[in-house]
């Protein structure tokens, strides 16, 4: 059991009610380590609780000391640079703000508080940051109306040749469902298995399935390669405001269009629209984004392109080890599926 005494310095920076705060944010973290699962919103109110409870201790313990009512004019320049960096504790920072403190170059008092403060406070952050592989759904009581409904037709579902999931074929065909296929981003209105034999009984769709993926694979290697010797022009895309009637609008998204090395300079002068709000990558020297190059569009293309090839191969040797190990285990009797 862990209590607010085995974190002194975080306590010593709490008002009575904050106190109190910390007591039960520890008494949760305790529970939720022993609980098996946890909800999303669980873990999101005790992220809440640590940051006002970090908070507290910073402003008690740092900003109030050290830099509050013109104190910050006694800081040098790296006590300064720190303080303005400690600035909100939020759970999954702590860390970063540990090593921001254990490198500031002045040695005292500030540097010193810092330190104990985000030693301790670390230590809950990281016990916090770990329940997040425990996030999930509680299974409803089996007892409900709701429940038992829910276990009775999942007896009765079969497997879908493509997405894999148990869907209700009382008809003797897959009744139609969405699925998502990998690198796509978005839902179909049906999946390629709806209204075709569950996959208890065939497998022919699933072959189907294969060999549109293995195409699709080759293209995307073919337009990797293409994109590396940059024989294609990049497609940028971007969002046009159209003006309606009576001063409405609406926003038509994914136009696009294409850029070379060659024409770069000339498209951002023709179509402002286009490269308004890219940016390149992060300069931690100077706190700021680089500029937007061809070479920056070029490496964002490559990267997606080697992402959806990712998910492709993926998705294939998944539907391709399903296909090698099938064996027929239901047949049609009359009215119903029955298992062999």
């Amino acid at each position: 059991m862990t209590n607010p005494s085995d974190f002194p310095v975080i306590l010593s920076g709490q008002t009575e009610r904050g106190v109190d705060r910390l007591a039960r944010v520890v008494d949760t973290l305790d529970r939720y380590e022993a609980d098996e699962i946890i909800l999303k919103s669980e873990l999101k109110d005790l992220n809440d609780n640590l940051y006002r409870v970090f908070d507290d201790a910073n402003k008690t313990l740092l900003k109030d000391r050290f830099a509050n009512n013109g104190r910050c004019q006694e800081l040098d320049e790296h006590e300064y640079k720190l303080n303005n960096d400690l600035f909100m504790p939020y759970v999954h920072v702590i860390a970063g703000y540990l090593k921001k403190a254990v490198a500031c170059k002045t040695p005292g008092a500030y540097r010193d508080a810092a330190i104990a403060l985000y030693s301790e406070a670390t230590v809950l952050a990281q016990r916090a940051l770990a329940l997040k592989v425990k996030v999930g759904k509680r299974p409803p009581s089996r007892t409900s109306k709701t429940a038992i409904a829910q276990d009775e037709r999942d007896a009765k579902a079969l497997t879908c040749q493509i997405c894999a999931r148990g869907i209700l074929a009382e008809t003797g065909q897959i009744a139609h469902h969405g699925y998502r296929r990998p690198g796509e981003g978005y839902q179909t209105a049906s999946c390629g298995g709806a209204l075709h034999l569950p996959f208890e009984v065939d497998r022919a769709e699933l072959a189907k399935e294969i060999e549109f993926f293995k195409t699709r694979l080759i293209a995307l290697k073919t337009s990797l390669g293409r994109l590396q010797r940059e024989e294609v022009p990049l497609s940028i895309g971007y969002e046009v405001r159209e003006a309606l009637q009576w001063g409405l609008h609406r926003n038509i998204p994914h136009v696009l269009i294409g850029v070379t090395r060659a024409n770069w300079e000339e498209k951002q002068v023709e179509c402002p629209a286009a490269f308004k709000g890219k940016t390149g990558p992060y300069d931690r020297q100077t706190y700021s984004y680089k500029a937007y190059t061809f070479d920056v569009a070029l490496a964002h293309a490559l990267d997606r392109t080697e992402v959806a090839i990712g998910e492709t191969k993926a998705h294939l040797d998944w539907q391709q080890g399903r296909y090698d190990g099938w064996v027929q285990t239901h047949d049609r009797v009359g009215d119903a599926w029955v298992a062999r």
